[in-house]
C-alpha cells in the first residue's frame, strides 16, 4: 500500500474545501483544484476531523439543551457531569505515561460528510512531531490501514531539527492533573496571546483555552491528565448526554454533546461518543449550519525514533 503525505496545513484546506463544495451541491467534475479556506484553519478542521471537536476552538457553551438524533431521549446534563466524572475515574486509573522526547504520534480517522454527490467518506492519518512538548508541524494524508504507519519525513525532520518552532500547546509535563490547577495554567497560556498559539490574535482567552484543550485530547496523554480533562468538561454547563450514540463506523457508545457559537460559522452542536464499559473515546459529530461532519478513531499510537 502506497501511503503519501503532505503539510498538515494544505491537507485541513484541501479537506475544508471538498466538505464546502459537497455543502453547496457543486459536481464533482467542475469543481476547482484548490479553494482556500476563508475560514481559521487549524481551529475549524480540529472540528471537523479530531476527536477533540467536542472542545474546538471558538467554543462558547450554550445553556440550552443539546437536540439528540431523532428518537433518543436526551438526559439533563447532571447526569452528563456523572457519566464524565466516571469516565475520569477510569482515566485516572489507567497506567498510560506521556509521551517521550524521541517519540511522535498518529491518528487514524475516518471522516464522512454526507452531501448531495455522495459527501465525502475519508481515512487519513494524522502526524505530531512531538506529542510531549507540543511543538508544530504535523503533517497529514494518506490512507488508513494495517499496522504502524511509516512516519512521514516532514515529520521527522520538524522533530530533529525545527526550523523557528512553535508551539500547540504547552508541554504536556508541564500540565497539572487536577482540574483547578490544570484550568490556571490553561488560562495563563492563554494569557501569552493567540500568536503564542498559532491562533488569531482576537481570540479572547476563553476561546484560547478551549484550543488548547482540543489539541491535547487530540494527542496520547497519560490517564491523569485525561481525566483532569473531562473532570474541566464536567463542570461545563449545558452539557448532556445521548446514551446510544454511534459514531462514522457504525459503532454504538454514550455521546456527551454541547452547543457552541462559533464566530463567522454561527451556532452548532458537538458530540464526543465513548465506548460502553470502558470510556474510550470512539469518535464524534460536529453539525454546524450546512454542514454535517461524523468522525471514528480507527486507530492511534506513538512511535520511537532511535537516534532522535
Amino acid at each position: 500500500m502506497t501511503r503519501t503525505t503532505e503539510p498538515l496545513a494544505h491537507f485541513e484546506e484541501r479537506l475544508l474545501a471538498e466538505l464546502k463544495l459537497e455543502v453547496m451541491g457543486i459536481q464533482p467534475s467542475a469543481r476547482p483544484a484548490r479553494i482556500r479556506s476563508p475560514r481559521p484553519r487549524r481551529v475549524m478542521v480540529a472540528a471537523a476531523i479530531g476527536v477533540s471537536a467536542a472542545v474546538a476552538a471558538g467554543l462558547t457553551v450554550a445553556t440550552a439543551t443539546a437536540p439528540a438524533p431523532a428518537g433518543t431521549p436526551t438526559v439533563h446534563y447532571s447526569l452528563a457531569a456523572d457519566f464524565l466524572n466516571r469516565a475520569a475515574a477510569a482515566a485516572r486509573a489507567q497506567n498510560a505515561p506521556l509521551p517521550r522526547p524521541d517519540q511522535v504520534s498518529y491518528i487514524e480517522q475516518l471522516v464522512v460528510s454526507p452531501g448531495p454527490h455522495g459527501g465525502i467518506r475519508e481515512c487519513m492519518v494524522l502526524w505530531s512531531p512531538s506529542p510531549l512538548t507540543g511543538l508544530a508541524g504535523g503533517a497529514g494524508g494518506g490512507k488508513c490501514g494495517p499496522g504502524v504507519p511509516a512516519v512521514p519525513t516532514a515529520v521527522l525532520k520538524a522533530m530533529r531539527s525545527p526550523s523557528n518552532p512553535s508551539y500547540d500547546y504547552p508541554a504536556l509535563n508541564t500540565l497539572p492533573t487536577s482540574p483547578a490547577a490544570l484550568r490556571a495554567a490553561l488560562y495563563a497560556a492563554a494569557a501569552r496571546g493567540g500568536a503564542a498559539w498559532g491562533l488569531p490574535t482576537v481570540h479572547s482567552a476563553d476561546v484560547i483555552v478551549a484550543a488548547l484543550i482540543e489539541r491535547v485530547m487530540g494527542v496520547p496523554i497519560s490517564g491523569p491528565l485525561r481525566a483532569a480533562l473531562y473532570e474541566l468538561l464536567a463542570q461545563t454547563p449545558g452539557v448532556t448526554l445521548v446514551p446510544n450514540a454511534v459514531d462514522a463506523a457504525g459503532r454504538h457508545g454514550t455521546g456527551i454533546v454541547m452547543n457552541w457559537d462559533y464566530p463567522g460559522y454561527g451556532r452548532g452542536t458537538m458530540e464526543i461518543i465513548f465506548a460502553p464499559g470502558t470510556y474510550a473515546v470512539l469518535g464524534g459529530n460536529n453539525i454546524m449550519p450546512g454542514q454535517r461532519v461524523y468522525f471514528a478513531t480507527l486507530g492511534s499510537g506513538l512511535v520511537t525514533q532511535p537516534g532522535s
